[in-house]
């Protein structure tokens, strides 16, 4: 294990100054959407109804999500 690295259970970890992260964790701000959060929105729908809508729908939700991320990196990151 290299000095930068310090084990956390059977998890190893990433040391940094003011952060650790897992080193098996390669990726950050997964988003997901569940029938509840549909629910919430269209409460009259039944449970079904709002599967049907998540699964029709998941493409068009993962690429706007994913545009959206990187628009909001940039922005972060200090391009425009």
């Amino acid at each position: 294990m290299s000095k930068d690295m310090t084990k956390l259970g059977s998890a190893s970890v990433v040391s940094h100054p003011a952060w650790a992260v897992p080193a098996a964790r390669m990726t950050f701000a997964m988003v997901s959407w569940s029938v509840d959060d549909i629910l919430e929105l269209r409460p009259t729908w039944t449970r079904d109804e709002a599967l049907r809508f998540l699964a029709q729908h998941e493409s068009h939700l993962r690429e706007r999500l994913i545009e959206h991320g990187w628009s909001v990196i940039e922005t972060l990151m200090g391009h425009s």
